[in-house]
Parts: structure tokens; C-alpha cells; sequence
């Protein structure tokens, strides 16, 4: 009897991932090659055109020179792309070859990336709240989320890999080299594909180990210094820039006047978890303080449970170093903050938990 029992709940819980993911692919294919392409996405399907006549993301093909984001983005010699590292651009590349030479063939393995990323975000909240598929679902194809993900750039990759970085804190290891084989490859690709994010995601997972699992520490230490230096290595192969470097930087030379960029910073930063001012920011104290006012009579203590832990960490961590290195961007005051799909994302599931 009990045997019939679980056998009906399975066959139900496969049901609604089942029709989850048929509703999230819906929303993320359908009609996919409408708006057409941006800036920063045709960037992504000119580079990869190359990558498919080169073998890697040339800068200069004989006729064009992508340089949507300044002479910082190829090299002196117009040989490479050199400002967002090649897994996106490769991926592209895929995409085209798969599935034709045009918006929708650019941007579907992208979306396609988008929709795997249920997975590790629904394994997250399985164990946590009440209805988690319905939850999963409801996170991604919320308004801001469902414009990552149809989008042909890194936005689907890194929600699919900060996602998987959440759930592999959250899981046991019986075997501590396994984990740090695991984290070794996966801090390989995750500065690959964006090292600002990675970077930050590093020291944000380095001090969540300080705090909750002190053991992990050098494993997670020496594998994301692996991730690193494979980035780094990397970029010191492609040479100098044809201009200078980023030109977003904040120079810390004048002390006033970077102390009162960073603070303008911050405050865009904390505005920014406003996505697209679809959910006042004051909703966003009223959810967090109820949440913690709700964790201090529950198990689901958001100090002591770690994912939570790393998440407001992981959130804190990029604010402040956003602030600290870019300030804020163009005459609005934006935060770079809204280019870390996987933050919104993801953040977005602990407050609503």
C-alpha cells in the first residue's frame, strides 16, 4: 500500500516537472527570433561566425571589426576577441551550426541552456519549501528572468552555473577529492565564461567557508585559484588591448572622488535588486525582514541554513565590488549588477521562500 502510495507521487512529481518544463520551453522558444538581435548579441554572432571559419573568435574578418564595447574589446593587432572570455562565443557558434544562420539558430542554445537550468534550482528548493516545482517554475519565467534567458549571450550560462554552484554547497561529498575535482572544472569554466562574476563568486564562497564549513576551505581555495589562473594565463596570451583597459574602471588615484563613486555605486547597486522597478525596493525590506523575523522561528534559519548563507553572501559580496571597481553606469546610475542574471535569479528564490 504505501509502495502504491509513493509510486503515485512520483508519477505526479514527474507530471509537473514534466508540464514545467513544457510551459519554460514555451516561454523561452517561442517566436525566438523576435525582437532582432542587439548590440552585444550580434557581437556574440559575428564572433561566432569566425569561430566557425577560424576555429576561434577572430577579431578582424575582412570586413567587419566588432567593437561594440570599446577598442578594449580585441587586441592591438585586431586578432582576437579578448573581452568576454570564448565559452559564450563558442556556444554560439554551436547554435549556428545546429540550428541555422540567423536570430533564432544564434539565440536557442542559449534558451536551451536556460531551460536545463530548472534542475539545479528546483534540487535547491525540493528540500525547502512546499511547492518547488511550482516555485522553479514561477522563477524563470518571471518578466526579467525569461528576457536572460532568450537572450544570445553569457546570461543563460552563468544562472545555469551559479545554480549548479548553489546545489553542489548544499550537497554531501563522501569523497573530498571528487568535490575538488568537480569545483576545479567548474571554476575553469566559470571564469571562461565570465571572470568578474566568477571572481566574485570565488570570494564569496571562500568567506561562506570561513562561517559554515571551514574543512572545504582550501578545496574550494585551490580549486577556484585554478579557475583563475587558467583566466589569467589565458588572457596574458591574447596580448595588449588596441585601446586601454576598461574604460568603466574607477581609478582610485583622487580618494574623495572614488569614495563618493563607490557609494553611488552601492546605492545603485541596492536599487538594481529592483528588477526593471517591477517590485518596489521597499517590498524587498518588508519580504527580507519578514523572512528573517519567519527564520528565528523556524528551522529554516536563514544564518544557519547555508544556502540561503551563500546567497545573501554571494549578493553582498557583488554589490560592494561592483561599487568598488565600476562605480555605476551611464547618466541613470545603473549598477552593473543587472549584467548577473544568476544573482537576480536565484536571490529572488530565498527572499520569496
Amino acid at each position: 500500500m504505501k509502495g502504491t502510495i509513493a509510486s503515485h507521487r512520483n508519477h505526479g512529481r514527474l507530471s509537473l516537472i514534466l508540464a514545467a518544463l513544457i510551459i519554460i520551453s514555451f516561454a523561452y522558444l517561442y517566436k525566438l527570433d523576435r525582437p532582432l538581435l542587439w548590440g552585444d548579441e550580434a557581437d556574440t554572432g559575428l564572433f561566432a561566425r569566425n569561430v566557425l571559419q577560424f576555429g576561434y573568435p577572430i577579431a578582424y574578418d575582412g570586413r567587419n571589426v566588432p567593437i561594440c564595447s570599446g577598442e578594449s574589446q580585441v587586441s592591438r593587432n585586431l586578432l582576437v576577441e579578448r573581452y568576454i572570455p570564448w565559452v559564450q562565443h563558442y556556444l554560439a557558434a554551436i547554435s549556428l551550426k545546429s540550428f541555422g544562420d540567423d536570430t533564432r539558430g544564434l539565440r536557442l542554445i542559449f534558451a536551451i541552456i536556460g531551460v536545463i537550468s530548472f534542475f539545479p534550482i528546483y534540487h535547491i528548493l525540493r528540500t525547502r519549501v512546499k511547492f518547488p516545482i511550482i516555485l522553479t517554475l514561477l522563477i524563470l519565467i518571471s518578466p526579467q528572468v525569461l528576457f536572460f534567458q532568450r537572450n544570445a549571450r553569457y546570461y543563460s550560462v552563468l544562472i545555469l552555473l551559479y545554480g549548479f554552484l548553489v546545489w553542489h554547497i548544499a550537497s554531501t561529498f563522501r569523497k573530498s577529492k571528487l568535490r575538488f575535482l568537480i569545483t576545479s572544472f567548474y571554476f575553469i569554466i566559470f571564469f571562461h565564461t565570465h571572470p568578474f562574476a566568477a571572481f566574485c563568486c570565488s570570494i564569496s564562497l571562500l568567506i561562506f567557508c570561513t562561517i559554515y564549513q571551514k574543512k572545504a576551505f582550501l578545496w574550494y581555495l585551490a580549486s577556484s585559484a585554478i579557475g583563475f589562473f587558467s583566466w589569467l594565463i589565458w588572457f596574458g596570451l591574447l596580448g595588449p588591448t588596441l585601446g586601454g583597459g576598461d574604460p568603466r574602471l574607477i581609478a582610485i588615484t583622487h580618494t574623495k572622488e572614488w569614495f563618493s563613486l563607490f557609494l553611488s555605486g552601492l546605492y545603485a547597486g541596492v536599487l538594481d535588486l529592483d528588477t526593471v522597478n517591477c517590485f518596489p525596493i521597499i517590498m524587498w525590506g518588508i519580504l527580507i525582514a519578514a523572512f528573517l523575523f519567519k527564520g528565528r522561528r523556524s528551522e529554516q534559519n536563514p544564518i544557519k541554513d547555508p544556502v540561503s548563507a551563500f546567497i545573501f553572501i554571494s549578493l553582498l559580496v557583488q554589490v560592494v565590488v561592483t561599487a568598488g571597481c565600476f562605480g555605476y553606469e551611464s547618466p541613470a546610475k545603473y549598477a552593473l549588477l543587472r549584467y548577473m542574471p544568476h544573482l537576480i535569479t536565484v536571490g529572488v528564490k530565498v527572499v520569496v521562500t
